[in-house]
């Protein structure tokens, strides 16, 4: 009886490790000024969020190891067009309003949810006057995304 109860506590711990709700780490008004917000994830990352809204392109997130510039939320290597990470003002969105984008190279993952957004302007000068996001830090049993655009993919062998 002892070790059917052992082994049903670890097999429900190990459930519970991988399958855990993601928790809020930050939360953003769309249409503040700030430059830059960020949080750290508790286990070695740090989730940032930079207003790129001067240059017409909304906002940015990033997850980084600590003490590192490479963004784990893009492919390795070279890249182009609108990724889940970027929340953009304008009529044509591109992603949903909520988007769950797993870590580079880990076993994280990242929830965006947006809510009450709101724009005006023209194409290409659409600026936010309203919304919210909330971005959450979770955990996956996926295996790990190791994109590098860089290498070309080869035929199989024959």
């Amino acid at each position: 009886m002892k070790f059917t109860s052992v082994l049903v506590i670890a097999v429900l711990m190990a459930a519970t490790s991988v399958n855990a709700q993601p928790r809020e780490v930050l939360t953003l008004d769309l249409t503040s000024t700030q430059k830059r917000v960020q949080a750290n994830t508790g286990d070695g990352f740090v989730v940032r969020i930079d207003n790129l809204n001067d240059t017409g392109w909304g906002w940015e997130i990033g997850v980084y190891r600590r003490g590192s510039e490479d963004n784990l939320l893009y492919p390795k290597g070279i890249w182009h067009g609108a990724f889940p990470c970027q929340i953009v003002a304008g009529p044509n969105q591109v992603f949903p309003d909520e988007r769950v984008i797993q870590v580079r190279s880990t076993l994280k993952t990242l929830t965006v949810q947006l809510s009450g957004v709101l724009f005006e302007g023209t194409e290409p000068h659409y600026r936010f006057t309203g919304g919210l996001a909330r971005v959450l830090w979770g955990s996956t049993s996926n295996k790990p995304i190791e994109t590098d655009a860089k290498k070309p993919r080869g035929l199989p062998p024959r």
